[in-house]
């Protein structure tokens, strides 16, 4: 797989490549398109170095005229299935409804699933992604995880490293436990 520059980003067109393939200024965007997705709720990375570490694969789509990405999904392949970690945009409305439509997409399709909070799962419930409600399920597939199950919707509260307090979640979309 080739690096993949500012100049060779399809238009309209989601991209799925390895970070390690980006150039240094999409990086430079994805962090500047995460910081402004996060913010609000906290960063828990905080350099790109830090994101290139932990995560391995994003898509990325560019919807306007300037040659840069609009939105991403970061995404780790997992044994239960490819799991959205991370996703934002430019905050544009054009550029959330693709990333809205992408990340809906995706979690209604076999073997993808997602953690939510915040307006993200509120966002999910209302597309009718249906929380994963078996504690046992989220137990093992958040394994490793200090998880405290809250109730029989399936929500929790978990520390989330880099945010002061605790967040409740809720796993959303199609996973696989054998």
């Amino acid at each position: 797989m080739k690096n993949v520059s500012i100049m060779k980003l399809p238009k309209k067109s989601w991209v799925s490549i390895k970070l390690s393939k980006l150039e240094r200024k999409i990086l430079l965007r994805l962090f500047k398109l995460y910081t402004i997705s996060y913010k609000e709720i906290g960063l828990s990375i905080d350099s790109i170095s830090k994101l290139k570490e932990k995560y391995k694969i994003t898509m990325l789509i560019d919807i306007d005229k300037d040659p840069e990405p609009d939105a991403f999904i970061i995404y780790r392949i997992t044994k239960y299935g490819n799991k959205l970690a991370l996703m934002g945009s430019d905050g544009t409305r054009k550029s959330k409804d693709v990333l809205i439509s992408k990340s809906i997409k995706l979690l209604k399709s076999r073997y993808w699933y997602a953690e939510g909070s915040h307006a993200v799962a509120h966002l999910f419930k209302k597309n009718n992604i249906k929380p994963i409600t078996k504690q046992k399920d989220v137990e093992i597939i958040l394994k490793g995880k200090n998880i405290v199950w809250l109730n029989d919707n399936g929500k929790y509260r978990r520390k989330i490293h880099g945010l002061k307090k605790p967040v409740v979640k809720q796993l959303f979309g199609k996973y696989k436990i054998k």
